[in-house]
């Protein structure tokens, strides 16, 4: 597991990868440590003169190079500028192996719901409050979650009463991919539905949604 701590004293970020990556030209080396923000002599200054934040997009790098088959990361964007929050929705991307991600950050959220990633809520504790778990769901829907873990049998319900897409929801997604197949048809780069623009992530947030509906089951 290679983490901020992992990080040798005196060492540069072109030398900590090709330490992982026999073999691999420089310039390979050198692109990579480009799309994570070390360019140029960047990557070869040493991380001793990094900040937090560079020693943890740095160690993001090494662990997005090596394509683990699992995934493990806890709040990776702190720290992070936006531009390196961009990037990390990036390879998050890119990468094809199982992932556990545990974050707060509403940005990355939306990311993950506009590449087609379900996020889901960690556990409500009180079992015996179905109130405050229906609360603390509704508030996680609203920000985007698809989600909440049930840690009881009772929560079960509550948490399919809240996340299950409404009629009105499902609709509406048909019609925004509707707008978009017609506009495709078109020779329309732009997509709207009811004066609006339509962006690439709502586009994908409402196929997300649809195959969600598919998987339960819901009318067509």
């Amino acid at each position: 597991q290679h983490t901020v701590e992992s990080l040798r004293a005196g060492a540069t970020p072109y030398e900590h990868l090709s330490e992982r990556a026999p073999g691999v030209a420089a310039q390979a080396l050198r692109d990579w440590l480009g799309r994570w923000d070390f360019a140029g002599e960047r990557a070869f200054e040493t991380v001793d003169t990094f900040s937090g934040g560079e020693r943890a997009r740095l160690a993001l790098a090494l662990i997005a190079w090596q394509q683990p088959n699992l995934l493990v990361l806890d709040e990776p964007t702190n720290h992070l500028d936006l531009d390196m929050r961009e990037a990390l929705a990036d390879a998050l991307n890119d990468y094809s192996g199982a992932l556990i991600l545990v974050a707060h950050d509403r940005h990355l959220l939306v990311a993950c719901r506009a590449y087609g990633l379900r996020p889901v809520d960690g556990p409500f504790g009180d079992f015996s409050d179905p109130d405050g778990f229906i609360a603390a769901a509704n508030r996680v829907a609203v920000l985007g979650y698809e989600g909440k873990w049930a840690i009881h049998p009772s929560q079960i319900e509550l948490c399919n009463q809240v996340f299950t897409p409404s009629e009105a929801e499902v609709t509406k997604a048909r019609r925004i991919m509707a707008a978009m197949e017609q506009a495709a048809k078109e020779g329309r780069g732009a997509v709207s539905l009811d004066g609006r623009l339509i962006d690439i992530a709502s586009i994908r947030m409402a196929e997300s949604l649809l195959s969600k509906a598919k998987d339960m089951g819901l009318s067509a």
